[in-house]
């Protein structure tokens, strides 16, 4: 969690209104932060586990022109979830011919650790791109 100080003097009440403009962008930075994160964790998984690493997915889309990764923020932009169909096939161990096929574990072991290292790089890059704009409508 990330804590935000201001200090500013009692008579300034231009000051007053842009941290009340920015307490109003907050849940919008938020939901645009976890965006970001979903959509560079979704590039990530496709080029260093399904790329011929882990399993090898060619197409971005299936037959039916369903993404076969993809993310997705909650309503109260808490959480970024990412997915990959072809990837939940494996995760678990699966039966072929009788026999039961060992567990690939790429989300839950290997994904979850690469994005961990990741993050905090992540977060860096949408602050460079995208916080400058957020901070200048706050103070209009």
């Amino acid at each position: 969690m990330a804590r935000v100080k201001f200090e500013m003097d009692s008579r300034d009440l231009e000051g007053l209104n842009v941290i009340r403009n920015l307490m109003r962008l907050f849940p919008e930075m938020r939901g645009d932060l976890l965006g970001h994160i979903g959509s560079e964790g979704r590039q990530e998984l496709k080029r260093s586990h399904l790329s011929g690493q882990d399993l090898n997915v060619n197409n971005d889309t299936d037959k039916r022109g369903r993404r076969t990764i993809n993310f997705s923020v909650d309503k109260r932009a808490t959480r970024a979830t990412i997915t990959s169909y072809p990837v939940n096939l494996f995760e678990k161990g699966y039966t072929l011919h009788g026999r039961k096929m060992p567990a690939r574990n790429i989300i839950t072991g290997k994904f979850k650790t690469t994005i961990a290292s990741k993050l905090q790089s992540y977060i860096i890059d949408w602050e460079n791109t995208k916080l400058d704009s957020i901070l200048k409508q706050a103070e209009q």
